[in-house]
């Protein structure tokens, strides 16, 4: 097992999530509870090329009609974002968002990894109301980043962290 993939596993643990790794192709699996929705949170690490991906799949595919609106809302959603992006398929309508980081040969710690693991999934429970209100509620996609991007919610990453140990033990 890589390094990377160790401290992955590592920090898991240390939160008491459950996850289900696969060890030949260097991933790791889980579900969380959030605030707005329920996410699959698939971590790859692929040491050979320096790279840890983190991935956060919504529950839901988007409707074939509602995609231009969710395309143009994650269009919104990305141009201000720091860390990562969101990414959806239109043939079936997947959504997910997708942060990338650079091991640059194991030269990471498990602090940064989960850093970039909340981030991931406070960005995605965030902004997965804005999808919802499109989908659902045929709000236009402009106004459903303003609603999100200009709401009151604490975004507080040891805030998120209790939610998550709540959620998930």
């Amino acid at each position: 097992m890589s390094y990377t993939l160790d401290l992955v596993i590592s920090h898991l643990k240390s939160i008491n999530f459950q996850f289900r790794l696969d060890e030949d192709r260097e991933l790791v699996r889980f579900g969380v509870a959030m605030r707005n929705c329920k996410l699959e949170v698939i971590i790859h690490v692929q040491e050979d090329r320096d790279i840890l991906r983190c991935y956060a799949l919504l529950p839901f595919n988007v409707p074939s009609n509602k995609r231009h609106e969710v395309a143009e809302f994650i269009t919104r959603a990305n141009y201000g974002l720091i860390i990562g992006n969101f990414e959806m398929d239109f043939e079936d309508g997947e959504l997910r968002y997708k942060s990338t980081m650079n091991t640059d040969g194991g030269a990471v710690n498990e602090e940064v990894i989960r850093c970039l693991i909340h981030a991931n999934i406070q960005t995605v429970d965030k902004y997965a109301i804005g999808v919802l209100k499109i989908v659902y509620a045929d709000m236009e996609p402009k106004e459903a980043v303003k609603l999100v991007e200009h709401s009151d919610e604490d975004d507080n990453i040891d805030d998120l962290l209790r939610d998550l140990l709540s959620n998930n033990n």
